[in-house]
């Protein structure tokens, strides 16, 4: 995916209000979710670095997470069982590196069922996956270290 600093920092027409309301059709909305995170990835970048909107091409020009180099570690078994939106969101976003907010340490492919042993009805399905990974100073609020 191509992406320039102009088409990451233009989210006017990503951001829900009254004339651009969130689809009801109880499907992720891909496209928005990954304009508005990469938004929040540019904008902590240049806050982090110093660096003016110009010099969002080096952010622009980075590797995706989810391109080829970065897969492996059992990330596309765990991509393997996630609904297509979802996937389509991963392929869009720009990995936080470095950490791109106070608590969100990055991002992570981790399946997560078994940390939530008292809310698994359904034993023989899995239902939960974490893509952020929190910083561990969260202490008793990360979930190894992820959210």
């Amino acid at each position: 995916m191509k992406t320039t600093p102009q088409q990451i920092l233009d989210i006017e027409d990503a951001l829900v209000s009254d004339d651009n309301p969130a689809p009801d059709d109880g499907a992720l909305d891909y496209e928005r979710c990954a304009r508005l995170h990469n938004y929040l990835v540019a904008y902590g970048w240049m806050a982090r670095n110093g660096r003016d909107t110009p010099d969002l091409d080096a952010l622009a020009s980075e590797k995706w997470f989810f391109q080829e180099a970065n897969r492996g570690g059992g990330v596309e078994a765990i991509r393997e069982r996630l609904d297509e939106p979802l996937n389509k969101f991963l392929d869009l976003i720009h990995d936080p590196r470095p950490p791109f907010f106070y608590w969100v340490d990055g991002l992570v492919m981790m399946l997560c069922d078994n940390f939530f042993i008292d809310d698994n009805e359904m034993e023989d399905k899995e239902r939960f996956v974490l893509i952020y990974r929190t910083i561990a100073d969260l202490g008793g609020h990360n979930l190894n270290g992820s959210i």
